[in-house]
């Protein structure tokens, strides 16, 4: 540590050593001669974060007694240098003469005194005023050292207020920004349950017109269902007289070709005409069916074609597939299809009806 101008630097490396003294300072001094205390070795070992260093005197003239606390710097043009405790002279004590004193640490748990020395002031060549003063040394030690241990701890709890402060901010900003999230988060959810609340009364008014429809296509399945109970009567009885039609022409034919050989042969040994001969022939045919009979009581083939067959109908979906996809148009499609298809399947019932309806109109046309 370089020896500044105006200041008396002492290593201080036990409190037992001895301090070169007199120190000199003029009794003119203001704010001028300092006294630079640098702890090594043993003693910074000692030294605490709560430890405070004061300059106890005793001016031996004038009878005044001091006790001043030394204030700590830190050496900032180089961090390995120790640190160092500096006091400026007090006023009180610049009064020409010689001044005893020590220098005193002081922590939580002990006060300790190093040797004594002298410090010679000199006097004041404008001033060679003499003042007296009278202190309790004891009192006023102890209300300087409390007076400086309070104004300590003040600045240490002013700091840590300081912190708290600081990170209660911090925490009020977090608070905020987790607010503020929160709220970001509450506003995404209610969108969202509106949107869901939407897509559902959309869902709701779908349901509800799937249920119209498919309560529209159960009463019309219902009314299928009837029709096609009836086209299946109706098929029944038609392939029956359609089996009896056929025998009956079989029977007619067999008996036209009898009845005709008969006659040709009575026409060949009698001699007969031949409107007597078909006279003949239209009594034996009015003993079997008409036609006027088969228009009353049998379908034709354009009334058969507009129903369908039960195997046929198993084909196609049941009401509950239809009360989930299918539509009226598309079971009338499929219907159409199908009657088409019985056309096919109905072919020989269709021939024979053709072949009764030609023979229908060979006896009208024999009759004529």
């Amino acid at each position: 540590m370089a020896n500044e101008l105006k200041a008396t630097v002492i290593n201080m490396k036990s409190l037992n050593q001895n301090i070169p003294d007199p120190v000199v300072v003029g009794a003119g001094d203001a704010n001028g001669r300092t006294l630079r205390i640098i702890f090594t070795q043993e003693a910074a070992a000692q030294m605490t974060p709560d430890t405070k260093v004061y300059l106890s005197w005793h001016h031996q003239e004038v009878d005044i007694k001091g006790y001043n606390v030394f204030t700590k710097f830190e050496n900032e043009d180089d961090d390995e240098l120790p640190s160092y405790w500096e006091i400026t002279y007090p006023k009180s004590m610049l009064y020409e003469g010689n001044v005893l004193a020590c220098i005193q640490i002081v922590d939580s748990v002990s006060i300790a005194t190093s040797t004594n020395f002298t410090i010679h002031v000199l006097i004041d060549p404008n001033d060679g005023t003499r003042y007296t003063a009278t202190d309790d040394f004891s009192e006023f030690q102890k209300a300087v050292i409390n007076m400086t241990t309070l104004s300590d701890e003040m600045k240490r709890q002013m700091a840590n207020q300081k912190i708290e402060f600081e990170d209660m901010q911090l925490a009020f900003m977090d608070i905020r920004r987790i607010v503020t999230n929160n709220e970001n988060i509450a506003n995404e959810a209610r969108q969202i349950s509106e949107n869901a609340l939407g897509v559902a009364n959309e869902a709701l008014e779908t349901i509800e017109d799937f249920t119209t429809l498919a309560r529209e296509l159960q009463e019309q399945t219902q009314g299928f269902d009837s029709r096609i109970s009836e086209a299946e009567d109706i098929a029944n009885r038609a392939l029956d007289k359609t089996d009896q039609i056929a025998t009956n022409i079989a029977d007619v034919a067999a008996a036209v070709r009898e009845v005709a050989e008969k006659i040709t042969d009575i026409s060949c040994e009698c001699g007969l005409q031949e409107e007597e001969v078909m006279t003949l022939i239209q009594q034996q045919l009015d003993n079997y069916i008409t036609k006027d009979d088969m228009d009353a009581n049998y379908a034709t083939l354009d009334q058969v074609s507009n129903f369908i067959t039960q195997e046929q109908l198993s084909n196609y979906a049941t009401i509950e597939a239809l009360q989930g996809y299918a539509t009226i148009e598309e079971v009338e499609g499929k219907l159409q299809v199908a009657i088409e298809e019985a056309q096919g399947e109905h072919s020989e019932l269709w021939a024979a009806l053709q072949f009764v309806d030609e023979s229908e109109d060979d006896d009208d046309n024999g009759e004529g």
